[in-house]
């Protein structure tokens, strides 16, 4: 029986949590905390990612600071990080990473960045790829972080995710029509991809110049060089000869 009271006694607790939460009445969940109604069960406590969620950032820190579990998943298996990342609240993505959190970890095949960058949070997107998350991880479509920028026309995401590295398949960007719609409405879009391709494609041949170089194999430059020493010469040869003559 007593132990029935407590259950019910719990739930009551969680709602008034939740209410308060959802409300920003931060002297209510202090005053909670303080008489040690401290969520323990992530997945039932939903009190936290309602914080996180509204971006209620003073009531976040008291959860924070009273020691909860916030690296789990919630009832729905989504990760905080993911619900940080819909709310679009930059401070406390930060502050979880560097409590912790899992930079990759995916809720229904989508990591943060993902959510970051479908839904043009941007403030969120630069602080997941500033602690360097992994900016290719695809989602059970085939879509990486890039492509969810370009399909949602923003330019500030696209040229820092291309900036940071992320990886660029041209041929997988023209071959899916969604993509391809988006490069060919967008001319700015489509410059700032091919103009990071050819940035990679001479850095990619500088380093193979220098490494052949490094073997001492002959190369094309190499060629190119001696081939107008040569002409050159020949050059001040005939000078001379019509000189002479």
């Amino acid at each position: 029986m007593g132990n029935h009271h407590s259950v019910k006694r719990e739930c009551l607790y969680e709602a008034i949590r939740q209410l308060a939460t959802l409300y920003n009445l931060t002297d209510v969940v202090e005053l909670l905390l303080n008489r040690g109604c401290v969520p323990r069960d992530k997945r039932t406590s939903r009190a936290f990612d309602l914080a996180v969620w509204k971006c209620h950032k003073d009531i976040a820190t008291m959860f924070l600071k009273a020691g909860i579990e916030y690296k789990g998943r919630n009832q729905f298996n989504e990760t905080i990080l993911f619900v940080s990342a819909c709310g679009n609240n930059s401070t406390l993505t930060e502050i979880l990473i560097e409590g912790g959190c899992d930079l990759n970890e995916c809720t229904r095949s989508w990591t943060a960045l993902h959510v970051a960058a479908a839904r043009n949070h941007d403030e969120v997107l630069r602080v997941l790829v500033k602690h360097g998350c992994d900016l290719n991880i695809r989602d059970r479509d085939g879509f990486n972080a890039l492509m969810l920028a370009i399909l949602n026309e923003n330019l500030k995401n696209i040229k820092l995710l291309v900036q940071c590295g992320c990886s660029i398949n041209i041929e997988e960007l023209y071959s899916t029509p969604c993509l391809a719609k988006q490069l060919t409405k967008y001319p700015e879009i489509e410059r700032i991809v091919w103009n990071e391709c050819t940035r990679v494609k001479n850095l990619k041949e500088l380093a193979r110049f220098r490494i052949r170089s490094s073997l001492g194999q002959r190369t094309w430059k190499k060629n190119i060089t001696i081939a107008i020493t040569n002409t050159i010469e020949r050059l001040y040869y005939i000078e001379g000869i019509v000189q002479f003559m």
